[in-house]
Protein backbone atom coordinates (compact mmCIF):
# COMPACT_ATOMS: atom_id res chain seq x y z
CA UNK A 1 0.00 0.00 0.00
CA UNK A 2 1.37 3.24 -0.46
CA UNK A 3 0.02 7.28 -0.73
CA UNK A 4 -0.01 9.48 -3.72
CA UNK A 5 1.63 12.83 -2.61
CA UNK A 6 0.80 15.05 -5.72
CA UNK A 7 -1.27 15.26 -8.56
CA UNK A 8 1.77 14.46 -10.92
CA UNK A 9 2.19 10.87 -9.14
CA UNK A 10 -1.45 10.33 -8.99
CA UNK A 11 -1.64 10.63 -12.97
CA UNK A 12 1.56 8.29 -13.51
CA UNK A 13 -0.72 5.93 -11.15
CA UNK A 14 -4.23 6.83 -13.37
CA UNK A 15 -1.96 5.70 -16.60
CA UNK A 16 -0.71 2.89 -15.42
CA UNK A 17 -4.14 1.19 -13.89
CA UNK A 18 -5.28 2.12 -17.22
CA UNK A 19 -2.42 0.37 -19.43
CA UNK A 20 -3.12 -2.51 -16.86
CA UNK A 21 -6.88 -2.69 -17.71
CA UNK A 22 -6.40 -2.19 -21.52
CA UNK A 23 -3.49 -5.46 -21.56
CA UNK A 24 -6.25 -7.87 -19.09
CA UNK A 25 -8.73 -7.08 -22.50
CA UNK A 26 -6.12 -7.41 -24.91
CA UNK A 27 -5.18 -11.09 -23.57
CA UNK A 28 -8.63 -12.18 -23.28
CA UNK A 29 -9.46 -11.15 -26.97
CA UNK A 30 -6.30 -12.85 -27.97
CA UNK A 31 -7.60 -15.96 -26.00
CA UNK A 32 -10.13 -16.58 -29.20
CA UNK A 33 -9.72 -19.20 -31.40
CA UNK A 34 -8.00 -19.04 -34.49
CA UNK A 35 -10.87 -20.69 -36.68
CA UNK A 36 -12.89 -17.59 -35.92
CA UNK A 37 -10.46 -15.22 -37.87
CA UNK A 38 -8.77 -16.31 -41.62
CA UNK A 39 -6.53 -13.28 -43.16
CA UNK A 40 -7.05 -13.21 -47.04
CA UNK A 41 -5.78 -11.31 -49.82
CA UNK A 42 -8.28 -10.81 -52.43
CA UNK A 43 -5.92 -9.59 -55.01
CA UNK A 44 -2.86 -12.95 -54.52
CA UNK A 45 -5.26 -15.60 -53.13
CA UNK A 46 -7.62 -17.49 -55.37
CA UNK A 47 -8.24 -19.89 -52.64
CA UNK A 48 -9.34 -18.33 -49.99
CA UNK A 49 -13.17 -18.91 -50.89
CA UNK A 50 -13.08 -22.39 -50.00
CA UNK A 51 -10.41 -22.10 -47.13
CA UNK A 52 -12.72 -19.38 -45.18
CA UNK A 53 -16.30 -21.17 -46.15
CA UNK A 54 -15.96 -24.70 -47.51
CA UNK A 55 -16.64 -25.43 -43.79
CA UNK A 56 -18.24 -22.90 -42.53
CA UNK A 57 -21.11 -22.38 -44.85
CA UNK A 58 -22.53 -26.30 -44.25
CA UNK A 59 -24.77 -27.93 -46.89
CA UNK A 60 -27.91 -27.27 -45.40
CA UNK A 61 -26.87 -23.70 -45.84
CA UNK A 62 -29.67 -23.01 -48.73
CA UNK A 63 -29.34 -19.14 -48.86
CA UNK A 64 -26.59 -17.30 -48.49
CA UNK A 65 -26.39 -13.07 -48.83
CA UNK A 66 -23.11 -11.25 -49.90
CA UNK A 67 -23.33 -7.52 -48.65
CA UNK A 68 -21.27 -4.76 -49.84
CA UNK A 69 -20.51 -1.66 -47.72
CA UNK A 70 -21.24 0.58 -50.34
CA UNK A 71 -22.52 0.16 -54.18
CA UNK A 72 -19.61 2.18 -55.21
CA UNK A 73 -16.47 0.31 -54.34
CA UNK A 74 -14.29 -2.07 -56.01
CA UNK A 75 -12.77 -4.66 -53.30
CA UNK A 76 -16.57 -5.75 -52.11
CA UNK A 77 -17.65 -6.65 -55.41
CA UNK A 78 -14.60 -8.22 -56.51
CA UNK A 79 -14.91 -10.39 -52.89
CA UNK A 80 -18.56 -10.90 -53.59
CA UNK A 81 -17.82 -12.24 -57.55
CA UNK A 82 -15.27 -14.81 -56.70
CA UNK A 83 -17.50 -15.88 -53.65
CA UNK A 84 -20.19 -16.18 -55.92
CA UNK A 85 -18.34 -18.24 -58.65
CA UNK A 86 -17.14 -20.53 -55.47
CA UNK A 87 -20.69 -20.97 -54.22
CA UNK A 88 -21.92 -22.33 -57.87
CA UNK A 89 -18.98 -24.11 -59.23
CA UNK A 90 -18.54 -26.58 -56.06
CA UNK A 91 -21.36 -25.37 -53.54
CA UNK A 92 -24.40 -26.54 -55.51
CA UNK A 93 -25.90 -22.62 -55.57
CA UNK A 94 -28.39 -22.23 -59.08
CA UNK A 95 -29.58 -19.19 -58.01
CA UNK A 96 -28.56 -15.41 -58.02
CA UNK A 97 -30.39 -12.42 -57.15
CA UNK A 98 -29.42 -8.89 -57.09
CA UNK A 99 -30.84 -6.07 -55.52
CA UNK A 100 -31.88 -4.58 -58.65
CA UNK A 101 -35.12 -4.23 -60.41
CA UNK A 102 -35.87 -7.18 -62.38
CA UNK A 103 -37.91 -5.40 -64.84
CA UNK A 104 -36.61 -5.66 -68.55
CA UNK A 105 -33.08 -5.69 -67.90
CA UNK A 106 -33.03 -9.14 -66.26
CA UNK A 107 -34.94 -11.00 -68.40
CA UNK A 108 -33.04 -10.35 -71.24
CA UNK A 109 -30.14 -11.26 -68.89
CA UNK A 110 -31.61 -14.63 -68.47
CA UNK A 111 -32.33 -14.92 -71.93
CA UNK A 112 -28.57 -14.50 -73.08
CA UNK A 113 -27.49 -16.91 -70.09
CA UNK A 114 -29.74 -20.00 -71.34
CA UNK A 115 -28.66 -19.05 -74.93
CA UNK A 116 -26.52 -21.76 -76.40
CA UNK A 117 -23.80 -21.77 -79.08
CA UNK A 118 -25.11 -20.89 -82.16
CA UNK A 119 -28.42 -19.18 -81.01
CA UNK A 120 -30.29 -16.62 -83.36
CA UNK A 121 -28.77 -13.26 -83.63
CA UNK A 122 -31.93 -11.80 -81.80
CA UNK A 123 -30.38 -12.73 -78.63
CA UNK A 124 -28.20 -9.53 -77.56
CA UNK A 125 -24.69 -9.87 -75.79
CA UNK A 126 -24.15 -9.40 -72.44
CA UNK A 127 -22.08 -5.99 -72.65
CA UNK A 128 -24.95 -4.39 -74.23
CA UNK A 129 -27.11 -5.45 -71.70
CA UNK A 130 -25.18 -4.60 -69.11
CA UNK A 131 -24.45 -1.01 -70.37
CA UNK A 132 -27.86 -0.19 -69.94
CA UNK A 133 -27.59 -0.82 -66.31
CA UNK A 134 -26.67 3.23 -66.30
CA UNK A 135 -27.15 3.71 -62.57
CA UNK A 136 -24.89 1.61 -61.80
CA UNK A 137 -20.81 2.63 -61.56
CA UNK A 138 -18.76 1.89 -65.01
CA UNK A 139 -16.26 -0.49 -62.89
CA UNK A 140 -19.28 -2.19 -61.34
CA UNK A 141 -20.35 -2.61 -65.21
CA UNK A 142 -17.15 -4.06 -66.09
CA UNK A 143 -17.16 -6.62 -63.04
CA UNK A 144 -20.80 -7.69 -63.92
CA UNK A 145 -19.91 -8.30 -67.49
CA UNK A 146 -17.71 -10.59 -66.37
CA UNK A 147 -19.71 -12.67 -64.09
CA UNK A 148 -22.67 -13.22 -66.04
CA UNK A 149 -20.35 -13.99 -69.17
CA UNK A 150 -18.61 -16.88 -66.89
CA UNK A 151 -22.61 -17.95 -65.97
CA UNK A 152 -23.40 -17.65 -69.35
CA UNK A 153 -19.86 -20.21 -70.17
CA UNK A 154 -20.81 -22.47 -66.66
CA UNK A 155 -24.53 -23.32 -68.17
CA UNK A 156 -23.32 -24.15 -71.23
CA UNK A 157 -21.56 -27.01 -69.60
CA UNK A 158 -23.52 -28.19 -67.03
CA UNK A 159 -27.28 -29.66 -66.99
CA UNK A 160 -28.37 -27.74 -63.90
CA UNK A 161 -28.20 -24.10 -65.22
CA UNK A 162 -27.91 -21.04 -62.68
CA UNK A 163 -30.75 -18.54 -62.54
CA UNK A 164 -30.57 -15.03 -61.85
CA UNK A 165 -33.34 -12.15 -61.06
CA UNK A 166 -33.47 -8.92 -59.34
CA UNK A 167 -35.84 -8.15 -56.81
CA UNK A 168 -35.79 -4.87 -55.87
CA UNK A 169 -38.80 -2.85 -57.13
CA UNK A 170 -38.21 0.52 -57.28
CA UNK A 171 -37.46 1.55 -60.81
CA UNK A 172 -37.94 4.81 -63.04
CA UNK A 173 -39.13 3.29 -66.30
CA UNK A 174 -42.52 3.78 -67.18
CA UNK A 175 -43.78 -0.12 -66.42
CA UNK A 176 -47.56 0.51 -68.33
CA UNK A 177 -46.04 1.66 -71.58
CA UNK A 178 -42.85 -0.91 -71.35
CA UNK A 179 -45.95 -4.11 -70.60
CA UNK A 180 -47.89 -2.68 -73.54
CA UNK A 181 -45.27 -3.11 -75.68
CA UNK A 182 -43.81 -5.91 -75.13
CA UNK A 183 -46.67 -8.27 -74.00
CA UNK A 184 -49.84 -6.44 -75.34
CA UNK A 185 -48.73 -6.11 -79.27
CA UNK A 186 -47.98 -9.38 -79.70
CA UNK A 187 -51.02 -10.81 -78.27
CA UNK A 188 -54.04 -7.99 -79.38
CA UNK A 189 -52.69 -4.99 -81.08
CA UNK A 190 -55.87 -3.80 -82.05
CA UNK A 191 -56.51 -3.70 -78.14
CA UNK A 192 -53.16 -2.27 -77.55
CA UNK A 193 -53.93 0.59 -79.33
CA UNK A 194 -56.80 1.59 -78.26
CA UNK A 195 -55.78 0.87 -74.22
CA UNK A 196 -52.69 3.17 -75.01
CA UNK A 197 -55.02 5.81 -76.95
CA UNK A 198 -57.81 5.63 -73.95
CA UNK A 199 -55.14 6.39 -71.10
CA UNK A 200 -53.93 9.20 -72.73
CA UNK A 201 -56.94 10.75 -72.79
CA UNK A 202 -57.99 9.72 -69.43
CA UNK A 203 -54.54 9.69 -68.06
CA UNK A 204 -55.99 7.12 -65.09
CA UNK A 205 -53.97 6.67 -61.55
CA UNK A 206 -51.43 4.41 -62.19
CA UNK A 207 -53.20 1.96 -59.35
CA UNK A 208 -56.45 1.87 -62.11
CA UNK A 209 -54.18 1.11 -64.90
CA UNK A 210 -52.42 -1.95 -62.34
CA UNK A 211 -55.31 -3.54 -61.55
CA UNK A 212 -57.28 -3.40 -64.86
CA UNK A 213 -53.69 -5.11 -66.47
CA UNK A 214 -53.46 -7.55 -63.62
CA UNK A 215 -57.48 -8.84 -64.46
CA UNK A 216 -56.66 -8.76 -67.48
CA UNK A 217 -53.34 -11.03 -67.48
CA UNK A 218 -54.83 -13.49 -65.02
CA UNK A 219 -58.09 -13.92 -67.40
CA UNK A 220 -56.03 -13.95 -70.74
CA UNK A 221 -53.25 -16.79 -69.68
CA UNK A 222 -53.75 -19.04 -72.55
CA UNK A 223 -52.92 -15.95 -74.94
CA UNK A 224 -49.78 -15.06 -72.97
CA UNK A 225 -48.70 -19.22 -73.14
CA UNK A 226 -49.32 -19.28 -76.58
CA UNK A 227 -46.96 -16.53 -77.33
CA UNK A 228 -44.38 -18.42 -75.54
CA UNK A 229 -44.02 -15.40 -72.47
CA UNK A 230 -42.76 -16.70 -69.17
CA UNK A 231 -45.94 -16.58 -67.16
CA UNK A 232 -44.06 -16.63 -63.75
CA UNK A 233 -42.04 -13.65 -64.86
CA UNK A 234 -44.99 -11.42 -65.68
CA UNK A 235 -46.85 -12.39 -62.36
CA UNK A 236 -43.71 -11.03 -60.45
CA UNK A 237 -43.47 -8.21 -62.83
CA UNK A 238 -46.81 -7.03 -61.72
CA UNK A 239 -46.34 -7.85 -57.95
CA UNK A 240 -43.37 -5.54 -58.10
CA UNK A 241 -45.23 -2.71 -59.71
CA UNK A 242 -48.00 -2.77 -57.30
CA UNK A 243 -45.68 -3.19 -54.73
CA UNK A 244 -44.10 -0.33 -55.95
CA UNK A 245 -46.84 1.55 -56.40
CA UNK A 246 -47.43 1.28 -52.30
CA UNK A 247 -44.18 1.92 -51.40
CA UNK A 248 -44.51 5.52 -53.26
CA UNK A 249 -48.12 5.95 -50.94
CA UNK A 250 -46.33 5.43 -47.52
CA UNK A 251 -43.30 7.81 -48.91
CA UNK A 252 -45.63 10.81 -49.82
CA UNK A 253 -47.87 10.22 -47.09
CA UNK A 254 -44.76 10.51 -44.53
CA UNK A 255 -43.60 12.94 -46.47
CA UNK A 256 -46.63 15.20 -45.92
CA UNK A 257 -47.08 14.39 -41.89
CA UNK A 258 -44.49 16.12 -39.25
CA UNK A 259 -43.56 12.38 -37.59
CA UNK A 260 -41.52 11.03 -40.56
CA UNK A 261 -41.28 7.87 -39.33
CA UNK A 262 -40.57 6.36 -42.85
CA UNK A 263 -42.86 3.23 -42.64
CA UNK A 264 -41.72 2.59 -45.85
CA UNK A 265 -38.38 1.55 -45.70
CA UNK A 266 -39.62 -1.26 -43.34
CA UNK A 267 -42.08 -1.94 -46.13
CA UNK A 268 -39.78 -2.37 -48.72
CA UNK A 269 -37.44 -4.53 -46.84
CA UNK A 270 -40.20 -6.84 -45.77
CA UNK A 271 -40.98 -6.94 -49.52
CA UNK A 272 -37.75 -7.45 -50.52
CA UNK A 273 -37.52 -10.82 -47.87
CA UNK A 274 -40.72 -11.55 -49.67
CA UNK A 275 -39.84 -11.74 -52.89
CA UNK A 276 -36.08 -13.40 -52.28
CA UNK A 277 -38.54 -16.10 -50.51
CA UNK A 278 -40.73 -16.36 -53.62
CA UNK A 279 -37.80 -16.65 -56.22
CA UNK A 280 -35.89 -19.22 -54.18
CA UNK A 281 -38.59 -21.46 -53.92
CA UNK A 282 -36.71 -25.06 -54.36
CA UNK A 283 -33.43 -23.33 -55.25
CA UNK A 284 -30.16 -22.81 -53.23
CA UNK A 285 -29.86 -19.08 -53.75
CA UNK A 286 -27.00 -16.20 -53.22
CA UNK A 287 -28.23 -12.51 -52.43
CA UNK A 288 -26.27 -9.75 -53.81
CA UNK A 289 -27.28 -6.90 -51.86
CA UNK A 290 -26.16 -3.66 -49.47
CA UNK A 291 -25.13 -5.04 -46.00
CA UNK A 292 -28.40 -3.35 -44.63
CA UNK A 293 -30.43 -6.09 -46.77
CA UNK A 294 -28.39 -8.99 -45.32
CA UNK A 295 -27.34 -8.81 -41.76
CA UNK A 296 -30.00 -10.46 -39.57
CA UNK A 297 -31.59 -7.24 -38.21
CA UNK A 298 -34.98 -6.76 -37.00
CA UNK A 299 -37.20 -4.66 -39.63
CA UNK A 300 -34.80 -5.48 -42.43
CA UNK A 301 -34.32 -7.91 -44.86
CA UNK A 302 -31.94 -10.14 -43.31
CA UNK A 303 -34.21 -9.68 -40.53
CA UNK A 304 -37.12 -11.50 -42.50
CA UNK A 305 -35.17 -14.15 -44.08
CA UNK A 306 -33.46 -15.31 -40.89
CA UNK A 307 -37.06 -15.48 -39.49
CA UNK A 308 -38.09 -17.58 -41.74
CA UNK A 309 -35.27 -20.00 -42.50
CA UNK A 310 -33.27 -19.97 -39.71
CA UNK A 311 -30.34 -21.42 -39.09
CA UNK A 312 -30.23 -22.46 -43.16
CA UNK A 313 -29.60 -18.87 -43.78
CA UNK A 314 -25.92 -17.63 -43.79
CA UNK A 315 -24.99 -13.73 -44.15
CA UNK A 316 -21.67 -12.30 -44.87
CA UNK A 317 -20.92 -8.52 -44.61
CA UNK A 318 -18.12 -6.28 -45.59
CA UNK A 319 -16.41 -3.45 -43.93
CA UNK A 320 -13.64 -1.27 -44.29
CA UNK A 321 -10.63 -0.30 -41.93
CA UNK A 322 -9.40 2.90 -42.98
CA UNK A 323 -10.72 4.74 -45.50
CA UNK A 324 -12.69 4.14 -49.11
CA UNK A 325 -12.75 6.09 -51.91
CA UNK A 326 -16.04 5.63 -53.57
CA UNK A 327 -18.07 6.64 -56.41
CA UNK A 328 -21.08 8.86 -54.98
CA UNK A 329 -24.34 9.05 -57.30
CA UNK A 330 -25.28 12.49 -58.32
CA UNK A 331 -29.13 12.57 -57.13
CA UNK A 332 -29.76 15.30 -59.84
CA UNK A 333 -28.55 13.67 -62.85
CA UNK A 334 -30.98 11.10 -62.54
CA UNK A 335 -33.45 12.96 -63.86
CA UNK A 336 -31.50 12.50 -67.46
CA UNK A 337 -31.85 8.90 -66.89
CA UNK A 338 -28.78 8.11 -65.91
CA UNK A 339 -26.62 8.53 -62.61
CA UNK A 340 -23.22 10.92 -62.91
CA UNK A 341 -20.86 9.83 -60.51
CA UNK A 342 -18.33 12.31 -58.59
CA UNK A 343 -15.54 10.07 -56.06
CA UNK A 344 -15.52 10.68 -52.43
CA UNK A 345 -13.00 9.63 -49.44
CA UNK A 346 -15.17 8.35 -46.22
CA UNK A 347 -13.01 7.36 -43.47
CA UNK A 348 -14.40 4.32 -40.92
CA UNK A 349 -15.81 5.75 -37.72
CA UNK A 350 -13.35 5.21 -34.79
CA UNK A 351 -16.24 3.35 -32.77
CA UNK A 352 -17.23 0.85 -35.79
CA UNK A 353 -15.95 -2.96 -34.71
CA UNK A 354 -13.67 -2.48 -37.83
CA UNK A 355 -11.63 0.63 -36.72
CA UNK A 356 -11.74 -0.98 -33.20
CA UNK A 357 -10.68 -4.34 -34.10
CA UNK A 358 -7.49 -2.82 -36.30
CA UNK A 359 -6.17 -0.11 -33.63
CA UNK A 360 -6.35 -2.57 -31.05
CA UNK A 361 -5.26 -6.30 -32.44
CA UNK A 362 -4.17 -4.99 -35.71
CA UNK A 363 -6.67 -7.23 -37.40
CA UNK A 364 -7.34 -6.08 -41.43
CA UNK A 365 -7.69 -8.14 -44.76
CA UNK A 366 -9.27 -10.90 -42.72
CA UNK A 367 -12.71 -12.62 -42.66
CA UNK A 368 -14.08 -12.75 -38.87
CA UNK A 369 -16.61 -15.49 -38.20
CA UNK A 370 -19.68 -14.92 -35.40
CA UNK A 371 -18.17 -16.58 -32.77
CA UNK A 372 -15.32 -13.43 -32.15
CA UNK A 373 -18.37 -11.42 -31.64
CA UNK A 374 -19.75 -13.98 -28.81
CA UNK A 375 -21.92 -11.25 -26.52
CA UNK A 376 -20.60 -8.09 -27.80
CA UNK A 377 -22.85 -5.68 -30.27
CA UNK A 378 -21.08 -5.19 -34.07
CA UNK A 379 -21.36 -1.86 -35.42
CA UNK A 380 -20.53 -1.89 -39.35
CA UNK A 381 -19.86 1.46 -41.87
CA UNK A 382 -22.66 1.61 -44.51
CA UNK A 383 -22.60 4.02 -47.27
CA UNK A 384 -25.45 4.74 -49.68
CA UNK A 385 -25.17 5.61 -52.74
CA UNK A 386 -25.45 9.23 -52.39
CA UNK A 387 -22.53 9.23 -49.88
CA UNK A 388 -24.82 9.32 -46.70
CA UNK A 389 -22.04 7.38 -44.23
CA UNK A 390 -23.55 5.93 -41.04
CA UNK A 391 -23.13 2.82 -38.44
CA UNK A 392 -25.14 0.30 -38.72
CA UNK A 393 -25.35 -1.89 -34.75
CA UNK A 394 -26.51 -5.04 -34.73
CA UNK A 395 -26.13 -7.95 -32.02
CA UNK A 396 -23.25 -10.75 -32.11
CA UNK A 397 -25.98 -13.23 -34.24
CA UNK A 398 -26.21 -10.28 -36.79
CA UNK A 399 -23.48 -11.62 -39.54
CA UNK A 400 -22.17 -14.87 -39.91
CA UNK A 401 -19.36 -13.55 -41.63
CA UNK A 402 -17.50 -9.91 -41.87
CA UNK A 403 -14.88 -9.34 -44.50
CA UNK A 404 -12.30 -6.85 -43.84
CA UNK A 405 -10.41 -5.12 -46.10
CA UNK A 406 -8.07 -2.21 -45.22
CA UNK A 407 -8.95 0.69 -47.86
CA UNK A 408 -12.22 0.82 -50.67
CA UNK A 409 -10.34 1.88 -54.17
CA UNK A 410 -12.72 3.13 -57.20
CA UNK A 411 -10.96 0.40 -59.21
Amino acid sequence: MFIVKNQFGFLIVFILFCNSLYSQMVNHEVKLEDTNLISFNLRVDSNWPKVAFGSNISRDISLVGIGEVTHGGYEPIVFKTKLVKYLISSRGFNLLLFEYPDLEIFGRLRSYINSSIGSPKSVESCDGIVREMKFLPYFYQDILIELIDWIHRYNLNHKKKVQIYGFDFLYKKNFYNYFINKYLYRIDSSFANELTNNWLKSTPDDLIKINFLSRYFKENKKLFRLKNFNIFDISFELKCELNRLQFMKLKEEDDASYLHTHPEVHFRDSILAEDIKLLSYKNKAIIWAHNNHVVNKKGLTGGFLQTWLNEKYYSIVTDYTLFANVNIGNLESEDNGRREYFIKKIKSFKNSTVFNLYNSFGITNAIVFKNYFKGKPIFLNEIDLFGRHYLLQTNDNGVNALAIFDTISTR
